[in-house]
């Protein structure tokens, strides 16, 4: 093992690290008012609009509105930026987990939709997952070896894994398992001339190239 020993007294902290301190600072401080405005008490959010909305889409959106609170919290944020963030996916879940999705349980136990991609899951749902859990690692075991399972095939009404070829069998999957009938028909309202942008993520196959 290398034994690093500092001789050199500490008299006064870099530029960088006190312009950090003084973001956490203002960011600390920057939330309440979104809190007033756009949350309610109960931590879910003041979506949809109107009264006769029933649709799932934009799950995401709305976690990715807050994923990232769990993350600040743990690079440094106050501990009320702890609170509302757990107060806000708790809210969030619950408040989707109105909208059919094709299981009658709440989200958190057998309830995940088919209608969001892969990409977007990973995007806005996981990545709220695992910062929100990551603060809590113990209060939310149950949630976690749920979802996981929906991936290790250990629900057999969502096989959404394929063992031989390594992979996850549709990017439309969920605690019903793949959704093929997502691919029945061709659509034309999401051309590739709008997510050519974004190039394969595999940039280490022969033949792949960054756009």
């Amino acid at each position: 093992m290398i034994r690093i020993e500092a001789n050199i007294p500490f008299i006064e902290p870099s530029q960088w690290a006190i312009l950090e301190h003084s973001l956490i600072d203002l960011m600390n401080g920057s939330i309440d008012p979104v809190m007033e405005r756009y949350v309610r008490a109960d931590g879910s959010i003041l979506w949809p609009t109107r009264g006769d909305f029933s649709g799932i889409d934009g799950l995401d959106d709305a976690y990715e509105s807050c994923h990232s609170w769990s993350l600040f919290y743990l690079l440094g944020g106050s501990d009320h930026i702890l609170e509302y963030s757990h107060r806000t996916w708790e809210g969030i879940t619950r408040q989707f987990a109105r909208y059919d999705t094709g299981h009658n349980p709440l989200w958190s136990s057998r309830n995940t939709s088919r209608g969001t991609t892969g990409c977007a899951k990973v995007r806005g749902i996981c990545s709220s997952i695992y910062s929100v859990w990551l603060t809590r690692p113990t209060k939310k075991l149950e949630r976690a070896e749920c979802y996981a399972g929906f991936y290790l095939n250990e629900d057999p009404a969502a096989l959404n894994y394929d063992a031989e070829k390594r992979l996850i069998k549709c990017a439309h999957n969920g605690s019903m398992g793949p959704a093929y009938r997502n691919f029945e028909k061709h659509y034309t309202t999401c051309r590739y001339t709008r997510w050519k942008l974004w190039s394969l993520p595999f940039h280490d196959i022969p033949g792949i190239e960054r756009s």
